[in-house]
């Protein structure tokens, strides 16, 4: 357990000093007195979950698992008892169809109604179960072509905040492209994760994102961190994967998340099923492997420095 004091609880969180001494007399969080120095501790995982920590999950190129790392993320958070949201920015709408049927989605606002006519952001949330809500994409966005400048995307992202602020995390899902809707996602992160498959034609696209997203974050208040995630990585050795795997553990990593994620037969079938941690038990090779990666980042995200 990481302890911290009130001031540096508020610059982790971003919420004032007197908020946080309100939070303890109510109860809401818990701390104890150091008695040399008469001043509060608090766990700084439970002070961080009261406010959303955002996850934005992107690389402009397509293949590397972006959507599949998505909802692995929100399945990993909700065995956890975490409240996630998850924003499909994504047009093929991938990660909408695998929590809800086509017919739900047909009759349901999505993201469209939000740059169409202003539809309220919490009007387009849809329940998943008692942990997970999703604001879905629509194949309309794909007819959409307004580049929006950094100024009304930073408008965008304040509206969406207020919604953001009822959830312990939130998963967005960006779409292969340097455009609006995943400038928006980098804008909104407080944390980028890039996944890619160690092979050459995938490999080559992370320094792109990369300097991608150190592009965008200069425009973003919220940003905090970029890891790097390799994904698809066979159970097999495989020659080119692992030699791939070395150049990455050399060139980025300052980026790069320990482990990998497996190409796991669970993963390709989760729009079939529920939760994947619901499928298999915690021993199973390729869920132990999902588990340490994802361990890693959300320690990093709550614990880390």
């Amino acid at each position: 357990m990481g302890l911290v004091n009130v001031k540096d609880a508020s610059a982790y969180t971003g919420l004032a000093e007197t908020t946080i001494r309100k939070y303890i007399s109510e109860g809401r969080v818990n701390a104890q007195i150091e008695e040399s120095s008469n001043t509060y501790l608090l766990d700084k995982r439970e002070i961080m979950l009261q406010v959303p920590s955002v996850l934005c999950v992107f690389n402009q190129k397509g293949g590397p698992g972006k959507t599949s790392t998505s909802i692995t993320l929100a399945d990993y958070y909700e065995k956890k008892g975490y409240t996630t949201l998850v924003v499909d920015l994504d047009p093929q709408m991938n990660t909408s169809k695998t929590f809800f049927d086509y017919q739900t989605l047909a009759e349901s606002k999505s993201l469209y109604n939000f740059f169409e006519d202003n539809t309220p952001v919490n009007k387009l949330v849809l329940k998943y179960n008692d942990y997970i809500d999703v604001i879905p994409s629509s194949l309309k966005l794909m007819t959409k072509k307004r580049d929006y400048d950094i100024d009304d995307l930073d408008k965008f992202v304040k509206s969406f905040y207020s919604t953001f602020k009822k959830y312990n995390v939130v998963i967005l899902d960006c779409c292969p492209d340097v455009n609006s809707l995943s400038k928006f996602g980098l804008l909104s992160a407080n944390h980028v994760i890039i996944p890619f498959v160690p092979e050459p034609f995938n490999y080559d696209g992370v320094k792109d994102a990369i300097g991608t997203v150190n592009q965008v974050k200069k425009y973003s208040e919220y940003f905090k961190s970029l890891k790097v995630l390799i994904n698809a990585h066979e159970q097999r050795s495989i020659r080119i994967q692992e030699e791939y795997i070395t150049m990455a553990k050399d060139e980025l990593k300052d980026y790069l998340v320990e482990g990998s994620i497996p190409n796991f037969v669970g993963i390709k079938e989760r729009p079939l099923t529920d939760n994947l941690f619901n499928q298999y038990t915690s021993s199973n090779n390729a869920i132990e492997k999902i588990l340490a990666v994802f361990d890693a980042i959300d320690k990093s995200i709550y614990e880390g420095a």
